[in-house]
């Protein structure tokens, strides 16, 4: 379920016994890169298959270690929508509102399963979760035109593939991937997943420290996100009344960070869980 494939080495044999079974066996294991490397032997063939053993999905805690985390109250003001809720960063916040007694719609764009699942989870637990498809490649007014009531808060985790194989320092093509999602996107969810919402609404955008530390393989991405931070600081200019977060994340464990080599991350739950409280403390006010 959770390896790649890296190479398939194989031989036609004189083998006697069954052709139609298949014999495998574990010849040896590279902990640090996680390489696997197995022999296989049927029909008349044999080899040798080496695969590498991806992380597993990163699972995020469930509702009933996070209620202590927070008032069953904190939050019974909020109506959430959490861009990008289906898993990750998004689904994390999604718990910690249920926990406090809020309500959210989460979205997803091609994790149905995983929202769906996300929901089973919140509602068996007592809170309201509604579940919509948004894609961030594509225009968003009509793909919000079923969302009521209007939310009292805006979470904006859309993302794409982060760590991209590059033959040049500067690709136009995969700046205007990360552009699309990460700046337009956004601003298109504003535009029309907000029109209806009322002053003292909030707003999280979530920036990265790849901003100021600028990684060499990470140039596109970050100058997305820098563009997304002017762009959310001009719509807080525009629209006043509602309360806009821009935060710059360091590098948490989630699916898009979890490597094969190890890479030194930060838990998740507190950052988030102060974001939601500052999130939501200035909505209620």
């Amino acid at each position: 379920m959770h390896s790649t494939f890296f190479s398939f080495t194989v031989r036609a044999i004189e083998q006697a016994g069954t052709r139609n079974a298949i014999r495998y066996e574990v010849t040896s294991v590279h902990d640090q890169f996680r390489l696997v490397k197995q022999t296989v032997e049927g029909g008349e063939w044999s080899g040798t298959v080496e695969s590498i053993a991806r992380i597993p999905p990163v699972a995020q805690p469930a509702l009933n270690d996070l209620a202590g985390l927070v008032h069953r109250d904190e939050f019974q003001h909020t109506n959430a929508l959490i861009v990008g809720g289906s898993r990750g960063l998004g689904e994390l916040t999604a718990k910690l509102i249920v926990a406090g007694g809020g309500a959210v719609t989460i979205t997803y764009a091609v994790g149905r399963d995983d929202a769906i699942e996300v929901q089973r989870q919140i509602r068996d637990w007592g809170g309201k979760c509604e579940v919509l498809q948004y894609d961030a490649t594509l225009p968003a007014t009509n793909q919000f035109a079923q969302l009521s009531p209007a939310p009292t808060s805006l979470y904006y985790f859309a993302t794409t593939s982060i760590f991209l194989r590059k033959t040049r320092l500067y690709s136009p093509a995969v700046f205007e991937k990360f552009y699309r999602v990460y700046a337009e996107g956004f601003y298109e969810v504003c535009t029309s997943a907000l029109r209806d919402s009322k002053p003292g609404s909030s707003v999280f955008y979530p920036s990265s420290v790849a901003v100021e530390d600028h990684p060499l393989d990470m140039t596109e991405y970050a100058m997305a996100k820098a563009a997304g931070e002017i762009l959310c600081r001009d719509l807080a200019r525009s629209n006043e009344g509602f309360h806009f977060i821009i935060e710059r994340l360091p590098r948490m464990l989630t699916d898009q960070t979890a490597t094969v080599m190890p890479v030194k991350t930060i838990a998740p739950l507190e950052v988030m869980l102060s974001i939601v409280r500052r999130m939501e403390a200035r909505a209620i006010s």
